[in-house]
């Protein structure tokens, strides 16, 4: 899908336990801010686009909100969550550069 209303699924495997995440997408500020949310999972990341050099290139910002599960768990996740999400991210902005630096986004 393209955009606003977009869903998607996705299955990450950490430390051998697999979960399933159910995302919508959602635009607040078309072409500048997107959001992907899994209201269940209690996760939301923003992606904030942002031209620079006189908009030649484009500054990605990636946020993700994580609800905590309680007690000892909780405070496991946010001790290793941070790690693994900088790692995913590294990975999704590489992704994005290099769809980019080979011309498909044109195509299709």
């Amino acid at each position: 899908g393209k955009g606003a209303g977009t869903e998607i699924s996705v299955v990450m495997s950490v430390w051998g336990v697999k979960r399933t995440y159910h995302q919508t997408v959602s635009e607040p500020h078309p072409g500048e801010v997107i959001i992907d949310s899994d209201p269940e999972a209690g996760v939301t990341t923003t992606f904030t686009l942002k031209p620079v050099e006189g908009g030649t290139h484009t500054q990605v910002t990636i946020h993700s909100a994580m609800k905590a599960s309680p007690g000892i768990k909780g405070v496991f996740e946010r001790l290793v969550t941070p790690g693994i999400t900088q790692r995913i991210f590294k990975k999704e902005l590489a992704q994005l550069s290099s769809y980019l630096h080979q011309g498909r986004h044109g195509s299709g």
